[in-house]
């Protein structure tokens, strides 16, 4: 049977599926690296959103591509998704400063299961069949293996994923909420959102800073090469992991989406 999705829609949802690969595996590892010599979450979180708003401020003023202003209205969805969004970002930051790679990745896995109900629950979408529903339930039996078999678990318990678990039902509420800001508010062009999401994040994230203390140790924090090499590599991957990922979220399906973030991983 011939697919009803046009050549060229197919080959946009491929392209950006790939893009959206490398930018996620590779914003995971960055953010590890540079959370290790600079271990200071909001900062790092400023940083990029910073740079991300940069580049998008640039693009529009370049005539390189229209980008939606800052409207209210456009605005009020955002201030809940943002919300959830800041949380997420300052929970993977303390999930990797406090686990490895690996396991903030096995906690991922979990996702797709639950989006996939919130999907059906929220958004309209069928539920899993027998067969996608079992290899869902799969994923999410390693994962629970995993953390059974983690000798950190075993030592100190739940409390060991305490930000892996926020930063799951975070990132679950992202999912869906996001798909439900694509289809009620739409932007001339992907990078209105990421112009959205990411300029609307920094002086909450700084609030975040001032709120745990961490604007404290803001004076003292000395760069080294590496870690302002990792700081800059992790900013500019965060552009290309926040267009991309806005991108795939107007074409697939949430629970599509969610998987697609499993798999680069």
């Amino acid at each position: 049977m011939r697919s009803c999705v046009p050549h060229n829609m197919q080959a946009k949802i491929i392209w950006s599926i790939i893009f959206y690969s490398f930018c996620s595996g590779g914003m995971i590892l960055f953010n590890k690296l540079a959370m290790h010599h600079t271990p200071y979450p909001c900062f790092v979180s400023v940083v990029q959103f910073t740079v991300c708003t940069l580049a998008i401020f640039a693009i529009r003023h370049l005539g390189l591509m229209e980008v939606d202003a800052l409207t209210w209205i456009k605005i009020k969805p955002f201030i809940y998704y943002n919300t959830a969004f800041i949380l997420s970002i300052y929970a993977n930051m303390k999930a990797l400063e406090g686990s490895n790679v690996d396991t903030v990745i096995v906690f991922r896995s979990c996702l797709p299961l639950a989006v996939s109900w919130l999907d059906w629950l929220f958004m309209g979408r069928q539920l899993p069949d027998t067969q996608s529903f079992a290899s869902l339930l799969f994923i999410l039996l390693g994962a629970v293996g995993y953390v059974y078999c983690d000798s950190a678990f075993r030592l100190e318990g739940w409390v060991t994923y305490s930000w892996c678990a926020v930063w799951l039902v975070l990132l679950c509420f992202l999912m869906v909420f996001g798909k439900e800001i694509v289809q009620s508010a739409p932007m001339t062009s992907t990078y209105g959102h990421v112009y959205y999401t990411n300029s609307l994040s920094i002086a909450p994230m700084m609030v975040l800073g001032v709120v745990t203390g961490e604007t404290l140790t803001w004076s003292a924090i000395t760069l080294t090469t590496s870690g302002l090499a990792f700081l800059i590599l992790s900013s500019l991957v965060g552009v290309g992991l926040s267009y991309s990922g806005w991108l795939c979220r107007a074409l697939l399906t949430a629970t599509s989406y969610t998987l697609v973030g499993v798999m680069c991983k």
